[in-house]
């Protein structure tokens, strides 16, 4: 499934999956897998950075040795979590 959008993305580009985690006995499992068959997709992200509704925040060091997150940073730092713009 996702493995074979992997294998096609362009630097910088990457990927959505959606998948469904049933618990439940074997019998009720089967039943409710038929269900989410349909509903379970996969494909690549189609907007960027600049453009998205969410932005990355990366963690970044302050010259007194805070740490604080940026919308803006060193693009080799750790992706740290995601807010929507709109809120800013």
């Amino acid at each position: 499934m996702a493995n074979s959008v992997r294998g096609r993305l362009k630097p910088g580009e990457d990927y959505w999956v959606r998948y469904y985690l049933i618990v439940n006995t074997m019998e009720n499992v089967l039943e409710k897998a038929k269900e989410y068959k349909e509903k379970a997709d996969y494909g690549v992200l189609k907007f960027s950075e600049d453009t998205a509704t969410l932005q990355p925040l990366y963690r970044k060091k302050l010259p007194d040795g805070i740490i604080t997150l940026t919308r803006k940073g060193e693009r080799e730092q750790n992706l740290y979590a995601a807010f929507t713009a709109s809120r800013c």
